[in-house]
């Protein structure tokens, strides 16, 4: 990679329109394509921050090119990045290795999170290591042993971080954070325990005192005596225990009124818990045995200590270069496991192949930074005439989402519902879904689902048989496109992009028939789509209709979430067309990783929240996925058809988690009647005629 230059595109005001002219044939077309600023976060590593002003000389701001650095690697080789060299490029992650950090050593040593790295880390990024000092370096001779020969694409530098690099991860958009104990007499720091454990708001003074051996008798009779009834924590070693883990069980069994505690050990720290622990509203911790003993020093007559747990900005430890050369800043540290990399490196490789698609394009702008929250957005779209659009074989949907300011911490907290309707017919279209999320309507194009504080949406959704939604004559030439969103404000750029122009006959999708069944409650105003019983659910979800024989070509398509108290069950969604039935299954839902893994098609990662688990049909910012079924062999064009909607809905099953903790996706055993929440569901009939 040495030499090569990331491109650099996309950094121009999204008001600036670019025109290409493209030779189709006989046809010359203006292709118009918006030109949009893609902005990225500026946080900390694990904890949101604001951006300096531009009056601060430090600042170096996410959207700057990366700057030139080159380091000797471990085998006697360079590797060098020039940001003024031309040529092909990959993105990057550079990782400060400081082995003094208990988080950093963790994760890059132990062999689980190691391992989880290697296999999956795309090819398509480079991983750069390079020291924090010389105590870095030797300890990526440590990590190189073992992984350079599993991933020798890797690079293991033989010399500290170079200053160039040094002086954007000391800027204030890079800083991480550092976890640390403090008392009025010395400070130290700590390893939080994995984040399904951790109550992460514990970050405030509390009172504690040492407890000994957890797993000794002396302990049991201690705290069945109630000496621990006067504080918060307690601290304690593992001399006699299996494990940390081991000592903090033990803690919360024998001495119940106890909501935190500190376990020390002479071994290497390691988090305590697991990926199946349920104890969301306590507190854990390691620290050395060490600092357990100057931490006592300060103890009061009564053996009790006070301990502020705080958070302290250093030098950062990550940060990504962009396809385009600019500087990335990776998402929020909440797990202790390398996979955070390689999650960051998998939606790095995503962004690269949106950057690189060079194909010539027809661009319709619907939204330019526009702003969405609990109110409406329209807009009336000027659409080409029908007989060009449907000349192209695919329609995408092209959306960035951002928020109101350029950080991560200004993003709304909480993950919701995005969805935008093609308000192009006559008749009044009904949005039929429950009030607590938008989407689900039958002019619905596309639905979104927004991220925990992220500021990194970019999307190409192919929504090809949905062309017919906004032209419903052949002679219609605007649309008016409608955006909700619920919960929070949200800045939308979005487009439709039409590409793949044929000048010969083809099929294309001329007509298009929403599928509605006659369920509407007394006051036509909702739709009985909660999901309390299967009865009730699967009722009425019948339909016929004709089709002329001038139809080539019938695809179903249906965008479907399940959100409430389904938002981690598993549900399968069936269409019967005639005989012939289509299903939808959705049994990641409530997995461990089964969001985190579809990063490859866009899902944002590291999220601040629970985004790793799987859901009902969707996850935290993404798109909606749609479903296309070619159903032509299942229709008549002589007589009447009919369709038939049902859905299915299973319980947990504690063997697909534990297999899921290792990527592993097993189905549902387990039916239930109903999951006690509701469906959002927009689908129809794409009908393709040959022009």
């Amino acid at each position: 990679m040495s030499g090569r230059r990331y491109q650099q595109i996309g950094k121009e005001p999204s008001s600036s329109l670019l025109k290409r002219i493209v030779c189709l044939g006989s046809l010359f077309l203006v292709l118009v394509g918006v030109t949009r600023k893609y902005s990225s976060p500026l946080i900390k590593n694990g904890s949101s921050l604001e951006a300096k002003g531009d009056d601060d000389d430090d600042v170096v701001m996410i959207s700057e090119q990366a700057p030139s650095f080159s380091v000797k690697l471990l085998d006697g080789s360079y590797f060098s990045y020039d940001a003024d060299a031309r040529g092909d490029a990959v993105p990057m992650i550079i990782v400060r290795a400081d082995a003094s950090d208990p988080y950093i050593h963790w994760m890059l040593q132990d062999t689980e999170s190691m391992h989880g790295l290697s296999q999956h880390f795309p090819s398509g990024c480079t991983l750069v290591f390079v020291g924090a000092d010389t105590a870095g370096v030797e300890f990526i001779k440590d990590i190189a042993r073992i992984w350079s020969s599993q991933r020798p694409d890797w690079k293991f530098a033989a010399e500290i971080i170079p200053s160039s690099l040094s002086a954007v991860l000391s800027s204030t958009a890079f800083l991480s954070p550092r976890y640390r104990w403090e008392t009025n007499t010395a400070s130290g720091d700590r390893l939080d325990c994995f984040f399904e454990w951790c109550d992460i708001s514990i970050s405030v003074n509390i009172t504690t005192k040492y407890a000994g051996d957890a797993c000794s008798d002396d302990f049991v009779t201690r705290a069945a005596l109630g000496e621990f009834l006067d504080v918060d924590a307690v601290i304690v070693n593992d001399d006699s225990c299996d494990s940390v883990t081991a000592a903090a069980l033990r803690v919360f069994h024998k001495a119940p009124n106890v909501a935190g505690v500190f376990v020390s050990t002479v071994s290497t720290q390691e988090p305590i818990g697991d990926y199946t622990s349920d104890w969301y509203s306590t507190f854990a911790t390691t620290i050395t045995q060490a600092d357990a003993m100057t931490i006592m020093q300060s103890a009061d007559d009564s053996g009790i200590v006070s301990i502020d747990l705080t958070t302290t900005d250093v030098t950062g430890y990550f940060v990504g270069v962009q396809y385009t050369g600019a500087l990335y800043n990776l998402g929020y540290r909440l797990i202790q496991d390398a996979r955070y990399l390689a999650w960051e490196g998998v939606f790095l490789e995503y962004l690269t192949k949106l950057e690189k698609d060079d194909k010539s394009f027809l661009e319709i702008p619907i939204f330019e930074l526009d702003v969405l929250n609990d109110m409406t957005s329209n807009k009336i779209v000027d659409l080409p005439p029908f007989s060009l659009a449907a000349r192209f074989e695919t329609m995408q949907v092209v959306t960035d989402l951002t928020c109101a300011g350029d950080t991560d911490s200004s993003c709304p907290k909480w993950d919701h519902c995005i969805t935008l309707l093609a308000d192009c017919f006559d008749d009044d279209s009904t949005s039929r879904r429950r009030t607590s999320e938008v989407g689900g309507a039958d002019n619905e194009f596309i639905r979104y689902i927004t991220p925990f504080r992220r500021n990194v949406g970019k999307w190409e959704s192919d929504r090809s048989p949905l062309l017919p939604l906004f032209y419903p004559t052949q002679a219609t030439k605007t649309c008016n496109v409608t955006g909700l969103a619920t919960g929070g404000e949200w800045r939308l750029t979005t487009s439709l992009r039409l590409s793949n122009y044929v000048s010969n006959k083809r099929l294309a999708p001329t007509s298009i028939l929403p599928i509605i069944f006659d369920d509407y409650d007394a006051d036509a105003t909702s739709h009985k789509m909660e999901f309390d019983s299967l009865a009730a659910y699967n009722a009425n979800k019948s339909l016929s209709f004709t089709v002329s024989n001038s139809i080539s070509k019938i695809l179903l398509v249906a965008t479907i979430s399940g959100h409430g108290d389904c938002e981690f069950e598993s549900t399968s969604h069936h269409y019967q067309i005639n005989d012939k039935i289509y299903s939808i299954d959705f049994f990641g839902a409530g997995t461990m990783w089964g969001c985190d893994d579809t990063t490859y098609v866009g899902e944002i990662p590291n999220q601040a929240g629970t985004s790793n688990y799987g859901r009902d049909g969707w996850c935290d910012g993404a798109p909606v996925q749609m479903h296309s079924f070619d159903i032509t062999d299942a229709v008549s064009t002589t007589t009447i058809n009919n369709l038939t909607y049902s859905a299915m809905s299973y319980g947990d099953d504690d063997k697909r988690w534990y297999a899921s903790v290792k990527h592993v996706y097993l189905p549902p055993t387990t039916l239930t009647d109903g999951c006690d929440g509701y469906m959002l569901i927009s689908a129809y009939l794409s009908f393709y005629q040959e022009i």
